[in-house]
């Protein structure tokens, strides 16, 4: 959807390719979602192609907890191109 290798992501910092004007307000919105006070939530925001365009995309995360603590683990996230 991006147009990137999967070698050129793996590992980079997601914040790295989220529009300047979005990124302050991704990491706001999800704050409560790593910190485990919500289970998920839908973000709308624009991430840069690699060829150097915008890309709408609505984002849905999802929580995902230690079975044995409970604790907040990972995020999961599902997106969908909505530029048009």
């Amino acid at each position: 959807m991006f147009g990137y290798e999967p070698d050129a992501v793996i590992g980079a910092s997601p914040a790295s390719i989220i529009h300047p004007d979005d990124v302050g307000e991704v990491h706001r919105q999800m704050h409560p979602l790593a910190a485990g006070s919500v289970e998920r939530m839908q973000l709308t925001y624009r991430v840069r192609h690699q060829q150097g365009h915008w890309v709408w995309t609505e984002v849905s995360f999802s929580l995902a907890r230690d079975e044995d603590t409970g604790q907040p683990a990972s995020i999961i996230c599902s997106m969908r191109d909505i530029s048009e």
